[in-house]
C-alpha cells in the first residue's frame, strides 16, 4: 500500500505538470512571416509575404493576419513591414489565415 500511494502521487504530479498551459513560452528565433501590409480591415491585415518560415510550407503570396485588441495593431498602415509570429497553425484557405501571437514593425 505504501508503494501504491507513492506511485499514485508521482503519477498525478506528472499528469498535472504535463497539462500545464505554458503561455510564457519563448518565441521562435525566426518569425513565421516577414511581409508588407497590403490592406487593413477591422482586426485583419493582408500581408504580401517576403520571407519567413511559412515559405517552407509553400506559402509564397499573401497571408491574412488576424489579431485581437490586446495587441494594439490598429495603427499599422499600408506599406509597413512586419515580422509576425502566429499562434497555432494557418487555416487552409486562400489566402491562408493565422492569428497573431506577436509582431514587430521593421524598417
Amino acid at each position: 500500500m505504501k508503494y501504491f500511494s507513492l506511485y499514485l502521487i508521482l503519477f498525478l504530479t506528472l499528469l498535472l505538470v504535463g497539462c500545464l498551459d505554458n503561455k510564457n513560452e519563448e518565441l521562435k528565433e525566426n518569425p513565421d512571416v516577414i511581409g508588407e501590409v497590403i490592406s487593413t480591415r477591422d482586426s485583419e491585415l493582408l500581408l504580401d509575404i517576403h520571407t519567413g518560415t511559412i515559405t517552407d510550407y509553400g506559402y509564397e503570396d499573401e497571408v491574412l493576419v488576424v489579431y485581437d485588441n490586446s495587441l494594439d495593431m490598429e495603427n499599422i498602415q499600408n506599406g509597413e513591414k512586419l515580422e509576425v509570429w502566429f499562434d497555432g497553425e494557418l487555416t487552409d484557405s486562400n489566402p491562408p489565415k493565422g492569428k497573431v501571437k506577436q509582431y514587430k514593425v521593421i524598417d
